[in-house]
């Protein structure tokens, strides 16, 4: 279960539109809800609010950790662009 506390970082961090990236994750996986329905954009919503489900926890923290390698990765392009003593005599 996401605490109040995780919950507060896990959104600071997480963009609009989030759970459209979750839902693929959760589709890949293919993972349902404990019934064998599909998990929706609530269930992952109310999942972030303190709902205990493990698969979408799973999925969201999957989802920020490819949120967290993309960003560093354009900040490591972005450092390797800015040392380029060529584009320093610009």
């Amino acid at each position: 279960m996401i605490s109040s506390n995780e919950k507060i970082k896990l959104k600071s961090f997480l963009s609009y539109g989030y759970t459209s990236e979750v839902l693929k994750i959760c589709e890949e996986r293919n993972y349902t809800m404990p019934r064998g329905g599909k998990i929706t954009a609530q269930d992952i919503r109310n999942t972030l609010n303190g709902r205990e489900h493990l698969l979408i926890e799973d999925a969201i923290y999957t989802f920020v950790e490819r949120k967290k390698k993309e960003i560093e990765l354009l900040q490591e392009k972005r450092n390797n662009i800015l040392k380029n003593k060529k584009l320093n005599n610009i």
